[in-house]
């Protein structure tokens, strides 16, 4: 999915491809909030649609954060915390 930002700008690159009179900031902004909104409930519903109902109750609970807590069980940080494997875009050559 793309974040809001990227919503914001393809939205107004489109209107300007278009020739379509760009609205206020502000109304763009609500505009693409309730696109995001819709498609998250839209997928929501789509994929919870799929699991079993031991299955949700089990990503609910791996979800649940526990009181006093900002976070849940299941986020241990360890993403932000793994070194990112370095990409060579070409070869290097020898002479280097």
């Amino acid at each position: 999915m793309e974040g809001p930002r990227a919503l914001f700008d393809r939205a107004r690159v489109h209107l300007l491809k278009e020739r379509i009179l760009l609205p206020g900031i502000g109304v763009l902004v609500r505009l693409v909030g309730e696109v995001r909104r819709a498609e998250n409930e839209r997928v929501h519903a789509l994929l919870s649609g799929w699991l079993s109902q031991d299955m949700q109750q089990a990503l609910e609970k791996l979800l649940a954060v526990p009181d006093g807590k900002r976070r849940s069980r299941s986020w241990n940080g360890c993403a932000s915390r793994r070194p990112r494997p370095r990409v060579e875009c070409w070869p290097r050559s020898s002479s280097e």
